[in-house]
């Protein structure tokens, strides 16, 4: 059990209780706002500490110079929206067709 300061008059609180004693103003908003700032920071992404590999400038220029590694990169680590992967994907699986074919000849 903790204690927590109301928001609201300044008083010390259980962390447990569902409102203040003081003021009424209900703890169990304060618990929601906790948690959702949690979640968001947890969502941010320090570029420094990430490998090379797991960069998503790395992901784009293997997908200029060597498509099957950036494809690879870009699928595994998620450094673009899941739509913008599928269009990437089946570009370059058209580009790739378009190659194919134009050999056959």
């Amino acid at each position: 059990m903790a204690l927590i300061k109301c928001p609201e008059c300044g008083k010390e609180v259980s962390d447990k209780a569902s409102s203040c004693p003081n003021c009424g103003y209900p703890i169990s908003n304060i618990k929601i706002q906790e948690r959702n700032v949690g979640t968001a920071n947890s969502n941010i992404v320090d570029e420094e500490n990430m490998r090379f590999v797991e960069r998503p400038l790395c992901s784009f220029i293997f997908l200029l110079f060597f498509w099957p590694v950036g494809m690879y990169t870009m699928w595994k680590y998620k450094h673009f929206s899941s739509t913008a992967r599928i269009i990437i994907t089946i570009l370059i699986i058209f580009l790739l067709l378009i190659y194919i074919i134009g050999n056959m000849r």
